[in-house]
């Protein structure tokens, strides 16, 4: 792991994990974020988004769940918003 690939969002680490769960672990949140940076930057299409989320074991329609209530909690707070 390079200290330039570290995230936003942590790792969970559970005892009695091994080196090798971590780095899978690690590998799949680092693609996870990639992926959602490329949609983010209009890289590539919600379609192929979706695919590979659903592929990670995320569901489109929780993923779109979520978004929605950040979206929410961001116009309550009165964020500012750019597109």
């Amino acid at each position: 792991m390079l200290a330039n690939d570290l995230l936003d969002t942590p790792l969970i680490i559970l005892p009695g994990m091994d080196d090798e769960e971590i780095e899978t672990l690690w590998q799949q949140t680092y693609q996870r974020a990639k992926m959602t940076q490329a949609f983010l930057d209009r890289e590539i299409d919600i379609e192929t988004y979706f695919d590979f989320m659903a592929q990670a074991g995320y569901e489109p329609c929780d993923l779109l769940d979520a978004a929605e209530e950040n979206l929410d909690f961001a116009m309550q707070q009165e964020l500012v918003l750019e597109r």
